[in-house]
């Protein structure tokens, strides 16, 4: 079961990964721009990394800003891996810790960890001392909750927005 969910920035993931700093009872959703070198070289049993920019379709993009060609928007194949991640170790009998992290560690790795929070049933008071200035990225959540009403049935959603 997960018992506590932390969120981390790419600087501090990847300072903690050089160090061997990540618990062997971690699992870990890792983060990146698509552009972006992932910290961790593959997948493993315990660590996933997805590549998706911090967007929500329905905010302006502005081309002549910012010049990158595309962007990789989160889709439901990602919510998917993340859900059947952190179900994994949320249904695991031993104690687990989740690490979530994005490249400022505030809109994505919040939504995710929010997600998780809320699943996990870890008190909110506690998530939020623990991982303030969060501010969750609601495209993500969105399609994270979707994946999981999918999965589990409706009855989830409701008891999860009154977490």
């Amino acid at each position: 079961m997960i018992t506590t969910v932390t969120v981390l920035s790419y600087e501090a993931m990847r300072e903690r990964a050089r160090h061997d700093r990540i618990p062997a009872t971690a699992c870990v959703v890792s983060i990146v721009d698509p552009e972006e070198e992932p910290i961790f070289e593959e997948d493993t049993e315990r660590i996933i990394t997805l590549k998706f920019h911090d967007l929500d379709p329905q905010w302006p993009v502005d081309p002549e800003r910012d010049p990158r060609p595309s962007y990789v928007l989160m889709n439901a194949d990602h919510a998917q891996q993340i859900v059947a991640h952190v179900l994994k170790f949320h249904e695991h009998p031993e104690r687990w810790e989740c690490l979530v992290h994005c490249m400022a560690g505030v809109s994505r790795s919040g939504a995710v960890a929010t997600f998780v929070q809320r699943l996990a049933g870890v008190p909110a008071e506690h998530f939020l001392t623990q991982n303030a200035g969060l501010h969750p990225n609601g495209y993500v959540l969105k399609l994270l909750m979707r994946e999981w009403t999918r999965r589990r049935g409706r009855g989830w959603s409701r008891r999860m927005s009154r977490a």
